[in-house]
């Protein structure tokens, strides 16, 4: 059993009468479903780690993401508007010099939409029109460019050390994510980082 907090309501994902009867997609639906396999085994292996309260954060806004996903509903209603279009993309722009701003810094939508004056379910819906994709998808694949960022730097790191640094705590599910999109693994990106910096120095 999943309890919500009065203080989600600004996720938009039962604004209308008829959200309830909203079908999820099948990819998002298995994908909620194995991050909540994914939190209860790890629970039930090391329990203390949810007494970190930047893991449970972390843990937290992964699940609401994928929430927001399972029960995604546009939120802007008509997409031919230049004004929202506009309004769109500037909202994209924040995010994305908010996150070249603070590359290590955990990036939570609440946090964002706080800071952008407005809901989640708008950034949400500025995403899906500027780059075709979820919020959810969008702050992963950021966090993921992040990642590879800090590996390329080489140093003493570790691909487990900068995984987590930017939220990952999952290591088999990021080096997967990681590998679908740049086609490598993170530990062939930190090898190149460490020989470049070695060359540079």
């Amino acid at each position: 059993m999943i309890i919500f907090s009065p203080a989600l309501s600004d996720r938009g994902w039962f604004d209308h009468v008829d959200a309830l009867a909203h079908v999820a997609n099948r990819p998002a639906l298995l994908h909620t479903r194995q991050l909540l396999l994914d939190i209860l085994r790890t629970a039930s292996v090391q329990p203390g780690l949810f007494e970190t309260t930047e893991v449970a954060a972390h843990l937290q806004e992964g699940l609401l993401l994928a929430l927001d996903d399972l029960f995604r509903i546009d939120s802007i209603p008509d997409r031919s508007t230049s004004v929202q279009g506009e309004r769109a993309i500037k909202l994209v722009q924040r995010i994305d010099d908010y996150v070249a701003t603070y590359p290590t810094m955990p990036i939570y939508t609440a946090d964002l939409a706080r800071a952008f004056g407005v809901s989640i379910r708008t950034l949400g819906g500025a995403v899906s029109m500027v780059r075709g994709m979820s919020l959810h998808q969008y702050i992963r694949l950021k966090k993921l460019w992040a990642t590879r960022s800090r590996l390329l730097k080489g140093g003493g790191v570790t691909v487990a050390t900068c995984a987590r640094a930017h939220g990952f705590h999952h290591l088999g599910e990021f080096a997967a994510a990681y590998r679908a999109i740049f086609h490598e693994a993170p530990s062939d990106t930190l090898s190149r980082g460490r020989r470049s910096s070695v060359s540079a120095g």
